[in-house]
């Protein structure tokens, strides 16, 4: 595959390709945790493209497969950047052409965590687009980080999180009361 970028129906055909050709050799069922920018693309409607797609902990027995569709199996470092119960809240793409893969992403409020604490300049454009920000449930969003503190828990190092708090009041402080519902 081509590192072109990725948009939505592109990224819905490399799915159904990989569970075609996963379906030939695998019984049973697969998980597939999608993050980062396609992960965006697919549940909330993003419109940036993305070179690849980014998993969490592939299945070892397919990972040269997915690996010819750009799917990044090595995105498992990404997974310390999310909130402790990011599990709890992950959202299914549904999709009848599936027949072995259950497609899974993490709520946008957790998408979002994860994108302020890499603080790169394409995760900036993410969660910064309108299309993005009217959809976040604030609610949800304070009380994964400011009640529960559950980025804080899953935070390896004092001063990173304290990089992270300070980057999430900015996000805050410039949507809230724009987008609150």
């Amino acid at each position: 595959m081509s590192k072109t970028s990725i948009l939505k129906d592109e990224l819905i055909e490399r799915l159904i390709n990989i569970d075609e050709e996963i379906s030939l050799i695998y019984k049973g069922t697969i998980d597939f945790v999608i993050v980062g920018g396609s992960a965006l693309i697919l549940n909330f409607g993003s419109s940036r493209g993305t070179p690849d797609i980014d998993v969490l902990n592939i299945n070892k027995d397919i990972e040269s497969i997915v690996e010819k569709y750009d799917m990044n199996a090595r995105s498992g470092i990404f997974e310390t950047k999310f909130p402790y119960f990011y599990e709890d809240r992950l959202v299914e793409y549904k999709d009848k052409r599936l027949k072995v893969c259950k497609i899974y992403t993490p709520s946008l409020e957790d998408l979002i965590v994860s994108k302020i604490a890499a603080f790169r300049p394409k995760d900036q454009e993410d969660i910064n687009s309108p299309a993005i920000v009217k959809q976040v449930n604030w609610k949800r969003l304070i009380k994964i980080v400011e009640t529960d503190k559950e980025f804080e828990q899953a935070w390896r190092s004092d001063r990173e999180f304290s990089e992270f708090y300070q980057h999430y009041k900015e996000y805050k402080d410039r949507h809230y009361k724009k987008w609150i519902k």
